[in-house]
């Protein structure tokens, strides 16, 4: 895939008066393929949605080199970017926000399309076609921003972005302040556009759940630094830091039952010997029988409380929560064979 925008040494610095200087994104750089979807994740405050307005020059970059399609875009001013960014379109977290509210959802999706010069009747038709494109039926045009959902006016921001034909579509924390429903039929919107458009993608999130289920790539920033960078099978089956792999169990949802929360300790003891022990399996191991490996090589049992399985980026990928019964040789040397084949192995406490 040919390069559409290339990122190099990417650096912002913001300066206040009386204040030390703050370096919001420092040196990263990363590129952004035609047709795919990458997704930019960290936490609150790592400097993603920064890198989100250096990329739409929404603020100057202090250093570095943006590119476009080739061309060098760092130092373009406001009047010759126009051009540019016709290409490059942004959905925003707040998507009630990005409206006019004294205006209609057609007026805003229109706006575009009007400064271009084409003519009342077209922009209406073009309008029916880009809400019928994002999931809205052409009534909604009609309305304003407060008569409809979070979700809703989310598909009309992504429609209003589309009314140029962009080649980059810059999604900053777009499903962020909406439920979950309403963000997987976002994220399967954006899939379908990703896949029927040619559109390329690139989603700002610090929802790693958010990745997994759309994107081709992902780049982890923490601190205003880009930490790793890989394809979703890559980073999802093998993490190299360990701010991924704190990301990657956020997608998990472990709860022991209560009633082995109540009795569980921390340290073993005579009356409290059996390990409850969490298995971590990634794709270079989760389709190997080695749990049963295990049990029948060393002669214990696992007694399985909670396990899940998922894939991200066509790899496997889970856990298994088990109360483990043997000798404890036995149990500790199940132990390391399982973590020389590639699974993590943490205890969790001890029961009766």
């Amino acid at each position: 895939m040919s390069i559409l925008l290339e990122a190099e040494h990417l650096t912002k610095i913001f300066t206040q008066r009386g204040k030390n200087p703050f370096k919001a994104v420092n040196d990263v750089s990363f590129t952004l393929k035609k047709g795919e979807t990458l997704g930019i994740v960290g936490e609150s405050g790592s400097g993603k949605s920064t890198i989100a307005k250096l990329l739409t020059r929404l603020t100057d970059i202090t250093e570095g080199t943006l590119k476009f399609e080739g061309k060098d875009i760092t130092r373009l001013k406001q009047s010759q970017l126009k051009e540019v960014y016709g290409d490059i379109q942004m959905v925003f977290q707040n998507p009630v926000g990005s409206f006019d509210p004294r205006r209609t959802l057609g007026d805003g999706i229109g706006e575009s399309l009007r400064n271009r010069g084409m003519k009342k009747a077209d922009v209406e038709k073009r309008v029916a076609e880009l809400l019928e494109q994002c999931g809205l039926e052409k009534e909604y045009a009609k309305r304003y921003p407060h008569e409809v959902s979070g979700g809703q006016c989310q598909r009309a921001a992504i429609a209003r972005a589309l009314a140029v034909e962009p080649k980059v579509l810059i999604c900053d924390e777009a499903t962020s302040a909406l439920d979950p429903a309403t963000t997987q039929s976002i994220l399967q919107l954006l899939k379908d556009i990703n896949k029927r458009l040619g559109l390329t993608i690139l989603l700002i999130t610090h929802e790693m759940e958010v990745v997994k289920r759309i994107c081709d790539r992902v780049a982890v920033i923490d601190k205003g630094e880009l930490i790793e960078t890989g394809s979703v099978s890559e980073i999802f089956s093998n993490p190299k830091t360990a701010l991924a792999q704190i990301f990657i169990q956020s997608t998990f949802h472990i709860e022991l039952p209560q009633e082995y929360m109540e009795q569980l300790s921390a340290q073993p003891s005579a009356e409290k010997n059996k390990p409850i022990i969490k298995f971590e399996f990634t794709g270079r191991s989760v389709d190997a029988p080695l749990l049963s490996h295990a049990s029948k090589r060393f002669g214990i049992d696992f007694s399985i409380l909670m396990s899940q399985i998922d894939y991200a980026g066509g790899v496997k990928f889970g856990f298994v929560i088990a109360e483990v019964t043997g000798e404890e040789d036995a149990i500790s040397e199940a132990r390391f064979y399982l973590i020389d084949n590639n699974v993590k192995v943490e205890v969790l406490g001890y029961v009766e």
